[in-house]
């Protein structure tokens, strides 16, 4: 499960249906980083804005991971100094101008461990909303204290996925919809997955995307994912253990 410290938890009603999180990829960003974050910070809404701000050039092996969990990038603003730019300063201007301009956005998550951001929370807070920060091990206890919430980013792992009883119906669904060779594509999937469970989507139940979710899925051992050289599509390759559990 999550682990949320600090007195207001993800379910407390203080905490609005629109949110917005907003990483420092120098900072926080590492593989699987992205859909860590993105899978947090739904336990705070479902309405979200997503904005991860870095210098690409030095985090470009990041980037395609970002967008695929649903994040815009924003590029930062090279600076003078070599080892200098305004990642910060652009994140801070950012989530201030859409407090101001998105009242519906109730709660503001800022991914890093960089007590720079203690004075961006304390604003945000002076504007009525709610401040949520997630980093990890390492990160600020002067964020942690003044944070409505603190997240710790590196006790998230896929395995929450691998708990949600959703997986049942979907395992059942992959065993009428696969091929002899266990395999099936990324469309047929979701279409299949669709019309058995209307009622699943997983950008409202994960905020995640179609193939950030299987992705996930892939972290935990459940698939594997391949570009069919012939159609170059999206191909799912699903595991002996996955097709062969069974959660009570």
């Amino acid at each position: 499960m999550i682990e949320v410290t600090n007195c207001v938890g993800p379910d407390d009603t203080a905490f609005g249906a629109d949110y917005a999180v907003f990483v420092d990829v120098e900072n926080i960003g590492a593989r699987g980083a992205a859909l860590s974050i993105a899978v947090a910070a739904r336990a705070f809404g479902n309405k979200p804005v997503r904005r991860a701000f870095g210098n690409w050039k030095i985090c470009g092996c990041l980037e395609s991971e970002f967008l695929q969990a649903g994040f815009d990038t924003i590029p930062s603003i090279a600076s003078h100094s070599p080892h200098k730019n305004f990642t910060d300063m652009q994140l801070i201007v950012d989530a201030i101008e859409l407090a101001i301009t998105s009242p519906q956005i109730g709660t503001f998550i800022i991914a890093s461990d960089d007590a720079d951001f203690v004075p961006l929370l304390a604003k945000l807070q002076a504007l009525g909303r709610k401040t949520v920060s997630l980093g990890n091990g390492k990160c600020s206890k002067q964020l942690r204290k003044v944070a409505d919430a603190f997240v710790q980013l590196e006790r998230l792992t896929p395995n929450t996925l691998a708990q949600d009883s959703i997986l049942n119906d979907i395992r059942g669904v992959v065993r009428r919809t696969m091929t002899e060779e266990k395999q099936v594509s990324l469309t047929a999937l979701a279409s299949q997955v669709k019309r058995c469970l209307p009622d699943f989507d997983p950008r409202s139940r994960f905020g995640l995307k179609w193939k950030p979710f299987v992705l996930m899925l892939e972290k935990i051992g459940y698939c594997s994912v391949s570009i069919d050289p012939k159609t170059k599509s999206d191909q799912v390759q699903f595991s002996t253990s996955f097709l062969a559990s069974q959660r009570g």
